[in-house]
Parts: C-alpha cells; structure tokens; sequence
C-alpha cells in the first residue's frame, strides 16, 4: 500500500506529465506541397502515424524534418 504523497509522486504526476505532453500547439509545413498545419502536437501524430519522439526531435532541433514536414512553430519550444 502507497501512502497518498508516494503515490501522488510516483503514480498520478507521471501521468498527469504524459496527458499534457501532447497538448499544446505546433505549427508545420510540408516541404513538397507547402501544406500547413496548426493544432494539437498529440492530432498532428495521430495524422502523420509517426513517433512522437521523432517530432518531440524537430522541435528541439536534433531533427531538421519529420516525415517531409518542418516544423515552423511550438508553443512549447517557441
């Protein structure tokens, strides 16, 4: 048995870290149709059926493009 501040620790704050991850806005462009994007990172990832971590990459700048797309804009990295 957790007392309550363990298992608000070790249980509710991991998961309440992953279900805000993906909730904040990003804004990107393909490079061969120079369609644009802008909503949700966690819509954009369900659309391209990519890895997260491979866009979570782009954002940070360790990866120029994400299946053909650029990303121009994070909320979170901006």
């Amino acid at each position: 048995m957790l007392s309550s501040e363990r298992l608000r620790s070790e249980v509710f704050k991991p998961l309440w870290l992953k279900m805000t991850a993906l909730k904040y806005t990003i804004k990107i462009t393909n490079i061969n149709s120079l369609e644009t994007y802008y909503g949700s990172k966690a819509d954009f990832v369900e659309k391209l059926g990519t890895r997260i971590s491979y866009v979570t990459k782009a954002e940070k700048g360790e990866r120029k493009t994400v299946c053909g797309w650029r990303i121009t804009y994070s909320e979170k990295y901006s």
